[in-house]
């Protein structure tokens, strides 16, 4: 979900990560919008084409993807391995660790404006260590609730650096081997009841959807390639397959097929986006798409805030336009991102980099575009 601050991996993938991310921004707002007291007694038919959550299944996808692209010419050197792991948690726990505590400081100092407002220390542990834990409430969400997904991201992590400690072809067959028994596993509803409350959290099938993005970089490490009239298909393919999924019902009802109805159709849009060869003169417009991409974890993160903050302005300002609120919250979070972005993600991860690099005696690895990879 997260890639360098430093670069892009690929700028259509790029593009690809902020749409995602505004996916998940807008349909977050359509429900605040339903639930804001001056839209009450109002009508409000949320917009929603395609499953809309479904931007953190192509998010999974794609970390799938750019985290076996990087990797792949590390397995079997143990040096390496830990080199991946390190920067990962470097990349992610900072930034994921400060909107952590702002919530748990919110939860904490402004009780009646937070819906969930039991604290339980033992869970907000797990939560800064990206361990699925219980909450009050008896839900597998950490502190902050749409962490959830970093704690597959996490986990993802994990198993695909022991898997950089074998030699390629059985690291890659235990990755496959144990994300498909838990995936298969957890869609078929089969549970162990001896397992701990965390495996029974990863027991599902979304896990799937990294596989899917693992097998899209292999295509492309193998010299895969799309023409313009290919990608154009396989993507159009994949809207409809999405609008069709969401607008029959059967996202809402068949949620252990996940990976089906919206993982193979993101993993479709990334394969069109990865495997389509790229000008290297980009028009300004893809440019600010791309650089929306680096935007969108500071996006996917502080959101909540950014959200709250421009429905505390709208409320008191007295405006009713639910439209209204809508695009101004819309214009929030994606500007409040750029700001997280540009003055805090980006800095530093910028300096934890070159500190682990210094401690690893490791200058930084380049990828095929020159530029530090991820």
């Amino acid at each position: 979900m997260a890639s360098d601050p430093d670069r892009s991996v690929l700028h259509n993938a790029q593009i690809l990560r902020f749409v995602a991310a505004f996916m998940v921004l807008f349909g977050h707002i359509q429900h605040e919008a339903t639930e804001a007291l001056f839209t009450r007694g109002r009508d409000l038919d949320p917009w929603a084409p395609v499953f809309l959550p479904g931007g953190v299944d192509i998010f999974f996808v794609l970390s799938g993807f750019i985290m076996l692209h990087l990797g792949h010419a590390s397995y079997g050197k143990p040096a390496e391995a830990w080199r991946f792991l390190v920067r990962r948690v470097v990349r992610v726990a900072p930034m994921y660790w400060l909107f952590t505590t702002l919530m748990l400081l919110a939860l904490l100092l402004f009780p009646a404006h937070v819906s969930h407002k039991s604290v339980d220390w033992s869970h907000v542990v797990a939560s800064y260590v990206f361990l699925p834990w219980e909450n009050a409430y008896g839900k597998f969400y950490p502190v902050l609730i749409l962490g959830w997904t970093l704690n597959f991201e996490m986990f993802f992590y994990l198993l695909m650096t022991l898997s950089l400690l074998l030699p390629r072809r059985w690291g890659l067959m235990a990755l496959v081997a144990v994300l498909g028994v838990l995936g298969l596993g957890g869609a078929h509803k089969v549970a162990w009841s001896g397992l701990l409350s965390p495996m029974n959290f990863w027991w599902n099938p979304i896990v799937l959807e990294f596989l899917m993005g693992a097998g899209v970089a292999m295509l492309r490490l193998r010299g895969f390639r799309l023409s313009g009239m290919q990608a154009a298909a396989l993507t159009s393919v994949a809207l409809l397959w999405m609008v069709f999924s969401h607008q029959s019902g059967i996202t809402g009802a068949n949620w252990l097929a996940r990976p089906w109805w919206m993982g193979l159709p993101a993993a479709a849009l990334v394969l069109s986006a990865v495997c389509l060869p790229e000008s290297p003169r980009l028009p300004t417009w893809k440019r600010w798409l791309s650089r929306g991409g680096d935007w969108s974890f500071a996006i996917y993160l502080s959101h909540p805030f950014s959200l709250t903050v421009a429905a505390m302005v709208w409320h008191r300002m007295g405006w009713t336009s639910v439209e209204g609120y809508i695009v101004v919250c819309m214009a929030a979070g994606i500007l409040g991102g750029k700001w997280v972005h540009e003055w805090i993600e980006q800095p530093v991860t910028r300096w934890l980099r070159r500190k682990v690099d210094a401690a690893l005696m490791q200058r930084p690895r380049t990828d095929e575009a020159g530029k530090v990879a991820a």
